[in-house]
């Protein structure tokens, strides 16, 4: 604490003062009140359906409705691995046995946001000590500005593992400063760094510099235990996966990751190096910002270059981008790191310009420097309502014809239904992925040897589909109208079925817009 500053200020407004607020409850009510607001918005926007942000969600509860059946896989009787993440299907599974699993992601991701909120007050009090009012203002300012920035209100809304995820690799940050400051290891360390990359497999990028860091440390037996548990949980995991027959990695890591595109290390490195700089282009600055705390000699110098490895690997080997969630797990240790390193230039500012000062130069950092984590926050609410209507006339099509399907977005259309769906795009179906990506005529055979006579597909993703394919229309949402829905018939008879169904569904209210083909 600031003592002298303390000093300066009358011991009643003190008192006064600490009673009527805190940084943490400010915090945590503008965290709140985000995600009520946004919930709202998309409720309006949407007609009163409610859906998360993404897609991707609904495989993670069908996988979790299937594992709680005894079966790992989205359809009956084929195991596959469409979840980008080993351990979230299974924390799902109980749940989705007692049939309540829908709204335990929205749940979860409320609560485990509201606890990022606490870790970020807990460390920008670090930076910016004290109770007096700018301070307090300044720790207020700083954390809305970093939660912002790092999309945690639209990562609480978008039903995916990513708010665990975000709030481990925030712990391990904290772990590792807490180290820093007593020489000591708390016993819930070695635990986030195992966790992180069961959550996702991106928090290796966490868990390794960290091992060497406390290795560095002469942290000898934590550094062991992290690793040993590491190695052997995705050891596991790959090993379960291989029992059934598939690869020690989970379909969606290598859609989605370009890992079974037959690239060079090097062009595979490069093409990850571009997309990062696309997405992030500011990550450059920040990095040079505590590259530059290391070389003044910064009190953090074991955490920053903890966190150089980190971004490092994030950046040649990460996905970036797409509603603002695959980065933010490094995203959050790099901001709150950069105000820790910064603090002695910002507590004599906080001290002596007025609050606006920093909420200005914040909100200014934050425009400018943090558009993919602040613009997703924006778009949360539209997006929420797009996939409600999108996706959700896709379930509603696909249960209607109560026939097996082929679709290239898995997840809504998988979800609660019994029939057989194809993934052309690879997530729940390793052949399909291989031959997507080797090319060639490939998508009719493969619907022919699992009975799709229906194909629900962004037309513009499958240049390679059979020109036999017959359009039958296009689903089309008023929210945010980026990927309209082809529906393709593969046979005239089945055409003209779907012609009459989707005329039909076409007068259901508050969905997405059915344009029949001519």
């Amino acid at each position: 604490m600031n003592r002298e500053l303390a000093a300066s200020e009358p011991l009643a407004v003190r008192t006064a003062s600490s009673i009527r607020w805190t940084p943490l409850r400010v915090v945590l009510g503008v965290y709140l009140a985000s995600v009520a607001v946004s919930v709202v918005i998309a409720l309006a926007l949407s007609g009163g359906r409610f859906a998360y942000s993404l897609d991707d969600p609904y495989i993670h509860l069908e996988l979790a409705r299937s594992i709680a059946r005894g079966h790992y896989g989205v359809n009956p009787g084929e195991f596959s691995s469409p979840a980008s993440s080993a351990l979230w299907p299974f924390l799902l599974a109980p749940f989705a046995a007692l049939g309540i699993e829908e709204f335990v992601p929205l749940a979860a991701g409320i609560v485990l946001g509201a606890l990022i909120a606490w870790l970020v007050v807990l460390v920008v009090e670090r930076s910016l000590p004290g109770v007096s009012f700018r301070r307090r203002v300044g720790v207020v300012t700083l954390s809305v500005a970093i939660l912002l920035a790092t999309n945690i209100v639209g990562l609480a809304l978008n039903g995916m593992e990513t708010s665990v995820q975000v709030l481990l690799a925030g712990l391990a940050l904290l772990g590792l400063l807490r180290e820093h400051e007593t020489g000591r290891v708390d016993g819930w360390l070695a635990p986030a760094l195992i966790l992180g990359p069961l959550i996702r497999y991106e928090n290796l990028a966490i868990t390794v510099p960290a091992i060497g860091y406390l290795l560095m440390r002469r942290q000898i037996v934590p550094a062991l235990v992290t690793f040993g548990g590491t190695a052997l949980t995705l050891g596991a995991f790959s090993g379960f996966l291989l029992l059934l027959g598939q690869g020690p990695l989970p379909t969606s890591v290598l859609a989605k990751g370009s890992l079974a595109a037959g690239m060079s290390l090097r062009d595979w490195i490069a093409d990850h190096v571009v997309a990062a700089l696309r997405a992030q282009p500011f990550v450059p600055v920040w990095m040079l910002l505590l590259a530059i705390g290391w070389l003044a000699g910064s009190a953090y110098r074991p955490l920053i270059g903890w966190l150089l490895a980190a971004a490092t690997l994030q950046i040649a080997a990460g996905s970036w981008g797409w509603m603002g969630r695959y980065e933010m797990y490094l995203m959050l240790p790099l901001y709150l790191l950069a105000v820790l390193v910064i603090g002695p230039l910002l507590r004599p500012f906080a001290d002596r310009r007025p609050p606006l000062y920093l909420a200005a130069a914040a909100v200014l950092t934050l425009v400018v420097t943090a558009r993919t984590g602040f613009y997703p926050t924006l778009v949360t609410p539209p997006m929420m309502a797009n996939v409600a209507q999108e996706h959700g006339t896709l379930h509603r099509i696909a249960l209607a014809y109560g026939r097996p399907v082929g679709v290239n977005d898995l997840g809504w259309v998988s979800y609660r239904n019994d029939s057989y769906v194809l993934d052309f795009w690879g997530l729940a179906s390793r052949e399909a992925l291989t031959r997507r990506l080797a090319g060639g005529d490939w998508m009719d055979e493969l619907a022919e040897r699992h009975g799709v006579r229906l194909a629900l597909i962004y037309d513009e993703w499958f240049p390679e589909r059979p020109k036999h394919w017959i359009r039958v229309a296009t689903v089309r949402p008023a929210i945010v109208r980026n990927h309209p829905v082809a529906v393709f018939a593969r046979d005239p008879a089945t055409a003209a079925e779907a012609r009459l169904l989707l005329a039909d569904l076409a007068a259901t209210p508050g969905g997405a817009a059915i344009e029949l083909e001519p």
